[in-house]
């Protein structure tokens, strides 16, 4: 599954919607080519979607259609934190893999060839 943390990207100005939208496509691109290899790919974010005001969280699968739930997802994701962690709000769901998606603090920048901080 996904997880998308929108508490990570600080909201006001234009870099950290930029962030958001950052992590939005990459969370986009993984699930499409999880989608496209046949495994199972879910959604999990600490925001209620817009539009819906529902949470954003699709549980793993490999159903017909689940990717393009998770792209209509993505694409009504906002920085808006409305609910705990996205760990926490998947903490039922089975999952077989996990993958975050958030942004480093700003006193960490990622350095060439470090992928997380030690």
């Amino acid at each position: 599954a996904l997880f998308l943390d929108v508490e990570s990207f600080a909201p006001g100005g234009a870099a950290a919607e930029a962030e958001l939208e950052l992590a939005v496509s990459v969370a986009g691109s993984i699930a499409a080519a999880l989608s496209e290899k046949g495994s199972p790919v879910g959604l999990f974010a600490n925001t209620l979607l817009t539009g819906s005001g529902r949470p954003a969280a699709i549980a793993p699968g490999a159903a017909r259609g689940r990717l393009a739930e998770i792209l209509e997802a993505l694409a009504r994701v906002t920085a808006a934190r409305s609910l705990p962690s996205p760990v926490a709000v998947a903490a039922s769901a089975p999952t077989s893999a996990t993958l975050a998606v958030g942004a480093l603090p700003p006193a960490m920048p990622m350095e060439r060839g470090v992928t997380s901080p030690a």
